[in-house]
């Protein structure tokens, strides 16, 4: 059973939202991944010269993607930019995005399979689960 539940292909390479053990991710072509709901970008911070991605715990780097295909991945993802390493974590925009409706559609599909995910591994963003649930809820009319 494929734990894919987002594909967006780029010059670069394919970029997948794939759940993993701890909650779904972003995947890079090299196959690197960072948590999603946690992941915003940054430009030039220091120690990461260029356009990064991080997450709480890990930085992803960017620099073969170009401009326009930052933002696509930045626009399917739901990724929003960090002004500098000293301002505050900007607000995930993943609930609002392309690849959260397809893990929503995942959820739908995969249902057992990740409650017993969540059940047995702390998950990342913990909360990811009860947001498909709501809103495979709203689409299904039991609210």
């Amino acid at each position: 059973m494929a734990n894919r539940f987002f594909l967006l292909t780029l010059a670069s390479g394919d970029w997948e939202g794939m759940v993993g053990a701890d909650g779904p991710h972003l995947k890079s072509p090299e196959g690197s991944s960072l948590s999603v709901g946690e992941i915003y970008l940054g430009e030039d911070f220091p120690g990461h010269p260029g356009c990064w991605a991080f997450d709480l715990r890990h930085a992803l780097p960017l620099s073969t993607l170009t401009a326009q295909e930052q933002q696509q991945l930045a626009d399917a993802f739901g990724l929003p930019q960090r002004a500098n390493p000293a301002a505050p974590h900007p607000e995930s925009q993943f609930w609002q995005s392309d690849a959260f409706a397809q893990l929503c559609q995942w959820v739908r599909h995969h249902h057992i399979r990740a409650e017993h995910q969540v059940k047995r591994h702390p998950q990342r963003p913990p909360y990811w689960l009860a947001m498909c649930e709501a809103v495979i809820a709203v689409e299904d009319g039991d609210n």
